[in-house]
């Protein structure tokens, strides 16, 4: 399973979709969540603009696919490529049902809102203090919580007892409580520790964030994703975040393997994201 905000596919950084699609060829991942089918635009905005690159992903990649409706956040502009046939797409059209040889998996799949975030302002002493704390909490709730109520009541809907798991991809824009902790704080990795809401309320639901299960200690495997050194901000506004994730919920389930690729054989890596890539494995349902 991959998580991969492609920043237009390479468009961002002149390239065709070639460099893309043999950074998810090599990866061996399955199914890919991918965000950002369309390039930035030169605005002030940055908003998204011209055709998709899903048609063309798929067809160098020879994956089923689904381009996701272009909408405002959690949709924005993603889509989902699976070797798996799709045999259902979710009533607000956020996740899609494959039939792995008989195995239902539904996979979800959220860009959430990038503007202005408490954990810029955490970070660069903008925000200080519990005060800070909170205001940083109150500006993304109030940002992330509406489009996560819309991503759990399209899974409530989609979801029914011929499910074996369900995983979610996405840029959430957003760090995680795993990571910003008392200890990552006393170390001086991050300005405080926060409980994160958008991976805690998910925590809530049962789901496992795979990277974070198979590296518990942020301090030593912190799995940032953002920003790419050559798309990085100017210095005294940039710090390392993890904020593209694969959740998984099943059951018995183990996650063997989950790294964060930065590089592709024969090219320049096209995105301003990290891709993250897990290995997952669950108990199948008796039917």
């Amino acid at each position: 399973m991959m998580s991969f905000n492609i920043w237009g596919g390479g468009a961002n950084e002149r390239l065709g979709t070639e460099a893309t699609a043999s950074a998810i060829e090599a990866s061996g991942a399955d199914v890919v969540g991918v965000q950002e089918t369309r390039r930035e635009g030169d605005d002030e905005d940055r908003s998204l603009t011209g055709a998709s690159c899903a048609p063309a992903l798929a067809q160098a990649l020879r994956f089923h696919y689904y381009d996701q409706p272009v909408g405002d956040y959690p949709l924005c502009s993603s889509a989902i490529f699976s070797r798996y046939p799709i045999v259902e797409i979710s009533p607000r059209s956020l996740g899609v049902k494959l039939d792995v040889g008989g195995v239902h998996v539904w996979v979800f799949n959220v860009h959430l809102y990038e503007g202005h975030m408490g954990m810029a302002d955490l970070q660069s002493g903008k925000l200080a203090g519990e005060a800070g704390v909170t205001e940083a909490l109150r500006t993304t709730d109030e940002k992330h919580g509406p489009q996560l109520q819309v991503l759990f009541d399209d899974m409530s809907i989609a979801i029914d007892d011929d499910t074996d798991a369900v995983f979610l991809t996405g840029d959430f824009n957003e760090p995680s409580w795993l990571d910003w902790t008392d200890a990552a704080f006393n170390a001086g990795r991050n300005a405080a520790a926060v409980r994160w809401p958008t991976t805690l309320h998910l925590a809530k639901w049962g789901f496992v964030d795979t990277y974070r299960s198979f590296w518990p200690d942020p301090l030593e495997q912190p799995g940032y994703t953002w920003p790419m050194p050559f798309a990085a901000p100017p210095a005294d506004e940039v710090h390392l975040e993890r904020i593209d994730y694969i959740f998984a919920c099943g059951e018995q389930l183990v996650v063997s393997r989950s790294t964060v690729l930065s590089a592709v054989p024969g090219h320049r890596w096209p995105s301003d994201h990290m891709a993250v890539l897990s290995d997952v494995s669950f108990r199948i349902t008796a039917r």
